[in-house]
């Protein structure tokens, strides 16, 4: 465990994890304000200081505190471990949004050379559940937002969605499926 000032660590341009309301992340703050950090940041050494490996919502909070360190476990990783560890983390919290899981996995797939069956071995997941989740990406960006901005619509509403021949068909159920609180049969 090391002690970091927070000037000296950067977030992951790489990091699963997309935005974040600022109401949940001043949640955040004040439960840290509370209860004080009860985990530490993970971070890899970096050429201008520390990279984010696991811990970029907590840093931000931190921030907002006015916080000038914080407590951290240094990890000895590279691109691909840094990577994998941070979506582990991610996983094992299970508050990721599975299409970000998704596009955090293709993009290790693309850059990394590993093949779908190593990347599910390594993640904890079978090759057909990380197959099944890779081919949501095929359903086009805005079909892909409108899921991520109804938490009730989960991946078994986006599978059902790439049945549709077309992008439009697809907004259109995505829409009606979170205005109606459809069930993935009702959508089907």
């Amino acid at each position: 465990m090391v002690r970091v000032e927070l000037s000296q660590l950067f977030s992951d341009p790489h990091a699963a994890r997309r935005g974040g309301s600022g109401a949940e992340l001043r949640a955040l703050a004040a439960s840290i304000a509370e209860h004080g950090l009860l985990s530490p940041l993970t971070v890899r050494r970096a050429r201008n200081g520390y990279a984010i490996v696991a811990g970029e919502r907590r840093l931000r909070a931190l921030r907002l505190l006015g916080w000038q360190s914080a407590p951290c476990v240094l990890v000895a990783a590279d691109d691909l471990e840094s990577r994998l560890m941070a979506l582990v983390e991610n996983i094992q919290r299970q508050d990721l949004h599975y299409l970000d899981e998704a596009e955090a996995c293709r993009a290790i797939l693309r850059e990394h050379g590993l093949t779908q069956e190593e990347l599910a071995r390594r993640l904890g997941r079978s090759p057909s559940a990380l197959a099944n989740r890779l081919r949501l990406l095929k359903l086009p960006e805005n079909v892909r937002a409108a899921l991520r901005e109804c938490p009730a619509l989960g991946e078994r509403h986006a599978r059902a969605l790439l049945k549709l021949p077309d992008a439009g068909l697809q907004l259109d159920a995505a829409r009606r499926a979170a205005r109606e609180k459809m069930s993935v049969r009702a959508l089907e």
